[in-house]
């Protein structure tokens, strides 16, 4: 008697009506089946296990983000920019009221491209109430999209010598770490020279209209005093690029 397979596996099935094929397919179903719930399973942990190293870079994100802006707060940030060139042609009978020339104008706003294009947005600006540098100030404030709102106006910086500045900067915000002041020479230099030591080498004069010095503070601005902050880098109108 010839030995047939089919008869051992499928003959006791065959009697309930059920053919090799439809076993066949039934068993393909469940394996189908448990395949897909074992992936199931297997995505949900894979899913799992990727929260879990997602919360802990997390962490450590914000561990390097609070590290990083710990930084920064030490190091405020301060730019002294002295008004553009004013207009000793005006009518005006007051020095006070002197306005911008063309050409102040055309500084000022170039200083405020240079600063937007460096990155350098002040949080706080504080500025003499003088004509033509509440006229610098609204031209810089341009480019960088700040609101001439916000500005503080302090008559102690108009006619203020290099004492009464740094009295204005010891009374900032401590919150305020990029600072933007806006006035007068003789005072401005003073403070330059006075804050950082002497100024960079350069040809003519150090501190002409429209020149934009800026400093590291390494201080409080409760503490700031001689010698507490470093020169970074001291631009000039006619060291803009041409076009600019």
């Amino acid at each position: 008697m010839q030995f047939n397979p089919d008869q051992i596996v499928y003959g006791q099935w065959e009697g309930f009506g059920l053919s090799a094929a439809l076993i066949t397919i039934w068993i393909v179903m469940a394996l189908l089946v448990l395949g897909s719930w074992l992936m199931t399973r297997r995505l949900v942990l894979v899913y799992i296990a990727s929260e879990l190293l997602e919360v802990v870079a997390g962490f450590e994100t914000v561990k390097i983000e609070e590290k990083s802006m710990h930084h920064l707060s030490e190091t405020r940030q301060l730019w002294l920019l002295r008004h553009a060139k004013s207009d000793w042609q005006s009518a005006a009978l007051r020095d006070f009221d002197r306005p911008l020339n063309d050409r102040g104008k055309r500084d000022a706003v170039r200083m405020g491209r240079w600063l937007f294009q460096r990155g350098w947005i002040p949080q706080w600006i504080v500025a003499s109430p003088a004509r033509r540098v509440r006229q610098t100030v609204k031209r810089v404030c341009q480019p960088l999209g700040f609101d001439v709102s916000r500005v503080h106006w302090d008559k102690r910086i108009y006619e203020a010598d290099t004492s009464a500045l740094l009295t204005v900067l010891r009374a900032l915000p401590e919150s305020a770490v990029r600072v933007l002041l806006v006035g007068h020479n003789p005072a401005l230099e003073g403070l330059l020279e006075k804050l950082s030591g002497l100024p960079p080498a350069v040809e003519g004069k150090v501190f002409p209209t429209a020149a934009l010095a800026h400093l590291a503070i390494s201080s409080p601005w409760k503490d700031l005093s001689p010698g507490k902050a470093r020169l970074l880098d001291l631009v000039r109108p006619r060291d803009l690029p041409e076009g600019f």
